[in-house]
């Protein structure tokens, strides 16, 4: 059993890790989820830099800023890799949750133009836009983002990039936010023309 492996074995494969949390998912425990993230605190702390952003998922349902930030703000600076810059948008997404909009609006202008998933490029850009209309440079880099996605993908491509982009547990999770952001950007790019 994949449990015992990882609980009582301390058998910590990126596999077993990855089938455990899906697991845990699928069947919606997600206190299942904080006790693999709780065990790998305790008995391997790479593991869980490795697996940081599935991991966080239960702080992102459980909507509580004060948890989301010791989580997202503890890690974020560990991991490395394309997962970064989903531990950075966390991190900001809980900063403007806490109301300290400007340290979000800081590390958003800080990965807006180092993101290269076009999933996460416009979730960076919508939540940038919250300071565009008291900040032109941000409103200029919202817009160039916008256009750039656009440039790159119809709204047929789109749907297509967002579906692909669904083996990344934290978009099936956030994909109303993202059907959100792309309605969003829809209306914004009507305003170009």
């Amino acid at each position: 059993m994949l449990e015992e492996a990882v609980f009582e074995k301390k058998k910590f494969k990126n596999q077993y890790i990855r089938i455990l949390i899906n697991a845990y998912l699928v069947k919606s425990d997600i206190e299942g989820i904080r006790k693999l993230e709780q065990h790998l605190r305790e008995h391997s702390p790479k593991k869980l830099t490795s697996h940081a952003v599935p991991l966080g998922i239960p702080y992102l349902l459980k909507n509580d800023p004060e948890e989301m930030e010791m989580y997202f703000g503890g890690l974020r600076k560990s991991v490395k890799g394309p997962d970064k810059y989903w531990m950075d948008w966390n991190y900001a997404f809980t900063l403007l949750m806490k109301q300290e909009k400007e340290d979000a609006k800081v590390l958003l202008q800080e990965i807006h133009g180092k993101v290269k998933e076009p999933v996460l490029k416009l979730l960076t850009v919508y939540l940038l836009d919250a300071f565009s209309s008291v900040d032109g440079e941000v409103k200029k880099k919202v817009v160039d983002r916008i256009h750039e996605i656009r440039k790159r993908f119809s709204p047929s491509e789109w749907e297509r990039e967002v579906e692909k982009s669904k083996n990344n547990v934290e978009v099936v999770i956030l994909s109303k936010l993202i059907d959100e952001a792309g309605s969003w950007m829809d209306n914004y790019s009507k305003d170009f023309n």
